[in-house]
């Protein structure tokens, strides 16, 4: 199979390295909701067969992934080992004694 790949010969490194970086966005937001459709184009063929599999692990065992962005988590202080979440409605919702 072929392999897809993202080259940079000359030109624009920061623009080369800033389309990498939306690029990197797209594929953890698309695979953050089990998105396969907008996964597909982005991936090579063993490497979206890999995300595809981990996503229907996690569906078959009822998780989901929620984005680590500051909007949810405003302030991380590794020293002092704290953490302020602040969750939108429903988000942390469930049985949490499931298990």
């Amino acid at each position: 199979a072929a392999r897809k790949a993202l080259v940079f010969e000359h030109g624009d490194l920061a623009g080369f390295l800033s389309g990498a970086k939306y690029a990197f966005g797209m594929i953890v937001d698309a695979f953050a909701r089990g998105d396969l459709q907008a996964l597909r184009p982005l991936l090579s063929d063993q490497v979206f067969r890999n995300f595809k599999a981990a996503i229907d692990q996690r569906d078959a065992a009822g998780e989901r992934l929620v984005p680590f962005v500051t909007a949810l988590v405003p302030e991380v202080d590794l020293v002092s080992g704290r953490v302020v979440v602040d969750p939108i409605p429903g988000l942390l919702d469930g049985d949490l004694d499931a298990d």
